[in-house]
């Protein structure tokens, strides 16, 4: 579990560093289309769960440094 682990954390990273590399190519533009895909697809795989990943990683990998917020991230809920 641990190494899945460690792997997921570099893939969030590795995702973000190529979401910032792609936003800088489109002129800072998000591309919703992809977002929405991303979405339809993590919910067919798996579920209504996966939606709510799915979520998450777009909104971690879309801002410059994920998991290294504000404190105001650092007290956000977390009960989902």
């Amino acid at each position: 579990m641990d190494e899945l682990d460690t792997q997921i954390i570099s893939l969030v990273h590795q995702r973000t560093a190529l979401h910032e590399k792609r936003r800088a190519d489109r002129g800072g533009r998000v591309d919703l289309a992809h977002d929405n895909a991303v979405l339809r697809r993590f919910r067919a795989e798996l579920g209504e769960a996966g939606t709510r990943m799915a979520m998450l990683l777009i909104k971690m990998t879309s801002r410059p440094d994920p998991g290294r917020g504000t404190t105001k991230d650092a007290h956000a809920d977390t009960s989902d």
